[in-house]
């Protein structure tokens, strides 16, 4: 039986996420950052919901933390769906860009961490989207700290760096699957209060491609899927150069050695 787990799934896409796969025969690790609303999630699956976690990923330490305890528990797949979305720029206990931090450096922790414990053929589930067209990275200023800082483009940056990270992580991890999804235009509190912006989207679409991501056979590593299907990324996330800077940068920054 593939054991899941899922970060921020205890409400909108990573909750339904979690309940599809329960559905489909899975045991699955719901996570989120308030131990109340964990509880409530697991509750909420059911019986397939093997554990509740709780890390809040503005603290690098609390992420690690998470692996430490995910490590036991014999983890098959991993879906990095947790994000945020800020209006204001705010930064983290660590000193980062909220939206940088927790929609990036974080699940690029909890990757390189995890990756050791998993099995050959896991699958490693980052959220992307199709905004990552219009995501740029500045790997001397992804903090935000010189440069205008914007709402939109503070995100898109880490949409994009989520599909360059599922590329270096294919190079760089053979023995595991990973892949790099967009969910759709779901109508989820992240789009109608952070984007400001009506989703057209279900949540059960907006799930679908996770779960086509965990389980669909002979998938390619380092793919892009969107409507479960492969799909073409745009130009700029297929910059293997700027991927592979990205990737030393970032595991530079979390003080580890990378692979």
């Amino acid at each position: 039986m593939t054991r899941v787990l899922i970060t921020g799934s205890t409400d909108g896409i990573g909750l339904r996420t979690a309940q599809l796969l329960a559905s489909g025969g899975a045991e699955v690790v719901i996570h989120g950052r308030d131990g109340d609303r964990v509880a409530d999630a697991v509750a909420t699956v059911g019986e397939p919901a093997v554990a509740g976690l709780v890390s809040d990923f503005a603290d690098l330490d609390q992420v690690a933390d998470l692996a430490a305890q995910l490590g036991p528990l014999g983890i098959d797949a991993v879906v990095n769906n947790a994000g945020v979305y800020c209006r204001e720029r705010e930064t983290t206990v660590d000193g980062h860009e909220t939206m940088w931090q927790v929609n990036h450096l974080a699940p690029t922790l909890l990757t390189e961490l995890l990756v050791p414990t998993l099995p050959p053929g896991a699958r490693v589930v980052s959220i992307s989207s199709s905004i990552h067209q219009r995501g740029e990275i500045d790997l001397e200023d992804p903090d935000y700290e010189q440069r205008r800082w914007h709402h939109f483009k503070a995100h898109a940056a880490t949409k994009l760096a989520a599909l360059q990270m599922t590329r270096q992580w294919a190079v760089r991890y053979p023995d595991q699957v990973f892949l790099a999804v967009h969910p759709g235009i779901v109508e989820t509190k992240l789009l109608r209060e952070g984007m400001k912006v009506p989703g057209k989207d279900s949540l059960d679409e907006g799930a679908a491609t996770s779960v086509y991501a965990v389980t669909a056979p002979d998938l390619i590593s380092g793919s892009y899927l969107a409507h479960e299907a492969p799909a073409q990324p745009c130009p700029n996330a297929l910059d293997d150069e700027a991927a592979a800077a990205l990737y030393a940068a970032s595991v530079r920054a979390l003080g580890l050695t990378g692979n």
